[in-house]
Parts: structure tokens; sequence; C-alpha cells
């Protein structure tokens, strides 16, 4: 599996409508999201705009989940991360949490912010009985240092 990053474009409103309404997410707010709920997350900007980034991950032409990026502005970014059932419990979560780090270090000049997701703020909610990966090196506050 080669996983590849794309920033979302607000143009793919429908494809975003489409993936949210197809799944359950178990690990966030509202397992279940609604079309009409949808359309106005996307309608509001929520998942675009000055303080947010979304990216969708994806394998070849397979779309496996998103990632969102958000409070970019505030120096205390948290995420949202949403994979589809079928490619939940496959390491794809860890690699999609080292990639975000690295792309908030390589833009937190640009965006005038040194930290990176950090502490508790970093640690995803796991499915009962599963282990969540630990914050450290690659999300904690060392992992990226403006110079």
């Amino acid at each position: 599996m080669e996983l590849t990053y794309r920033r979302f474009d607000p143009s793919e409103g429908d494809a975003l409508v489409a993936f949210l309404t197809a799944d359950t997410w178990p690990f966030h707010g509202a397992a279940v999201v609604g079309p009409d709920q949808a359309r106005r997350w996307v309608a509001d900007g929520r998942f675009d705009g000055d303080d947010t980034r979304t990216f969708w991950i994806g394998d070849g032409d397979d779309i496996l989940g998103l990632v969102r990026l958000m409070d970019l502005g505030d120096g205390t970014p948290v995420f949202d991360l949403r994979l589809r059932t079928r490619y939940r419990g496959r390491g794809i979560g860890g690699h999609a949490l080292t990639w975000l780090t690295a792309y908030r270090c390589d833009h937190a000049a640009r965006l005038g912010r040194r930290a990176v997701l950090t502490g508790r703020r970093a640690r995803p909610r796991t499915a009962p009985g599963r282990r969540a990966p630990r914050a450290g090196s690659a999300t904690g506050p060392a992992a990226c240092r403006a110079s």
C-alpha cells in the first residue's frame, strides 16, 4: 500500500458528502452523518479555510479516509482523522499522524507557529480493547522546532 495525501478542494463537496455519509464514525461525536448535515459542514467551510486544511488519504485511485487539521491560527492545532471501516486497524492512522506532523512542521514557519499536535490532544480515541498510539516524538512538542 502506497499512501498519498491530497488536499481537499471545495469543488469536491459532493465527493466529501458521499464519503461522510457512506460509513459510520464510532470515534466521533456523531457516529452517523446525514447528507443534510454533511452538506452544511461543507457549505460552512468546515473542511477548508484560513484555519483548516483537509486532505484525502488515498492508495492509487481508492480513497481510504481523510485527515483534517484545524485551529491552525491558535498555535495548538487539533485534528480529525476518519478512515473507512475496511481500512481501520491496518496502521494507516499512525502513518497519517506521522504525515500530518511533518506537514505541520513544514508549514509552521509560514503560519508563524512552533507548536504541533501535543500531549493529550494528540492522542486519538480508539475502539474498546485497542491501545492508542502514545503521543511521543512523532507528535509531541519536540517533533517540530522552528530554527
